[in-house]
């Protein structure tokens, strides 16, 4: 019988408090939208500031309808994105809270509801 070893980082993100892993999927999120930009073409330049993710408190019985209905509990990721002339840094366009993404929302339950049942994750590092 082989033992499973868990180092105290694992065992820190299975006993951690559900507000904390929501604090560190939203935190996730944000760095790695943060670093996909800015992307630079041959002639625009697209850029983003003020990202937040907009948390949402859901009840048992949003959770309940989102499994029964194949839904997803998320919360919006949003910013300001700005269009640039990569030749004269001339903003060509801007649009505040655009929606950038939408982030699993962690339950109570310390799982995702994404487009069908719960799935459980452990490791969120």
């Amino acid at each position: 019988m082989s033992m499973i070893k868990l180092s105290a980082e694992d065992l820190e993100d299975i006993v951690m408090p559900v507000h904390k892993k929501r604090d560190k999927v939203r935190s996730a999120a944000l760095q790695g939208v943060n670093d996909l930009f800015p992307i630079i073409g041959t002639h625009r330049e697209i850029h983003v500031s003020n990202l937040k993710v907009k948390p949402k408190d859901y009840s048992f019985n949003d959770h309940k309808k989102a499994v029964m209905l194949s839904g997803s509990l998320n919360e919006p990721l949003t910013g300001t994105v700005t269009i640039k002339d990569k030749k004269t840094g001339k903003v060509l366009d801007k649009k505040e809270n655009h929606t950038l993404m939408q982030v699993p929302h962690v339950t109570n339950n310390q799982t995702f509801v994404v487009g069908s049942g719960g799935t459980t994750i452990f490791n969120l590092s």
